[in-house]
């Protein structure tokens, strides 16, 4: 566990850039854990954005694209994460 996040639970949002905002508390950022999440609440044909963070798992998905925070990449075309971050 990182230094600082003893006490802080995880919590996995998705946001629709002009619409509703779910939050999910889950115990772990894992693929098994964020699967069902991504599954009851994206529609197969949605574009989705995220960053090089968490489980990866949506990357399996057909309209994923990401920016790689790690390089310093935060905003390539419409491909951003700012709309959650903020």
């Amino acid at each position: 566990m990182a230094a600082g996040t003893a006490s802080k639970e995880a919590v996995f949002s998705l946001v629709e850039r002009g619409g509703k905002v779910r939050s999910h508390h889950i115990g772990d950022v894992s693929a098994k854990t964020l699967r069902p999440i991504l599954e009851s609440h994206i529609k197969v044909d949605a574009k989705v954005y995220s960053d090089d963070g968490g489980s990866r798992v949506a990357c399996e998905l057909p309209g994923h694209a990401s920016v790689n925070h790690s390089i310093g990449e935060y905003v390539r075309g419409d491909v951003y994460t700012n709309t959650i971050e903020g």
